[in-house]
């Protein structure tokens, strides 16, 4: 089997990240000052400093339990110096973009389209089903997650 696909959803990753530049992530970040992180707007949920951290953990979170040794929480992804809550923008950028850079290079490191068919182990203890291909087997299309087997 060939890599088109994978090759194609590193690109798509990618652009969603920083290469587009009207609608990726790191674009519409890009007027974001120190002096906002912790800014609530106004009828805001989140600070930026909250949207930020999240996108990396999430994405440094789902790499390591997908493709690594399952080690990292929500709270242990930051790999800075000193404390997330007290970084400067510059420095959760860099954080944000190697977390990226953690599920683009896992991705590209697989061998071939037919890895992405591979159950990949998740956060919350299940394995994640990859899309139904254009030949569903029964194995491949559950909408559930699946019980974790560990404790």
């Amino acid at each position: 089997m060939g890599r088109d696909v994978l090759t194609h959803l590193v690109w798509q990753l990618d652009q969603a990240f920083e290469g587009k530049p009207e609608h990726s992530l790191m674009a519409n970040l890009s007027s974001v000052v120190n002096n906002d992180l912790d800014h609530l707007p106004p009828s805001g949920g989140r600070t930026m400093r909250d949207l930020i951290i999240h996108c990396g953990s999430i994405k440094s979170m789902h790499v390591n339990h997908g493709f690594g040794d399952r080690s990292r929480t929500f709270w242990t992804t930051w790999d800075g110096d000193g404390q997330i809550t007290d970084a400067p923008l510059q420095d959760l950028f860099s954080w944000l973009q190697r977390a990226h850079y953690e599920v683009t290079d896992a991705v590209a490191a697989l061998l071939d389209d037919a890895e992405l068919r591979v159950l990949r182990p998740t956060y919350w203890g299940a394995n994640c089903k990859p899309a139904p291909s254009s030949t569903p087997s029964p194995s491949t299309t559950s909408t559930t997650p699946a019980k974790s087997t560990t404790s």
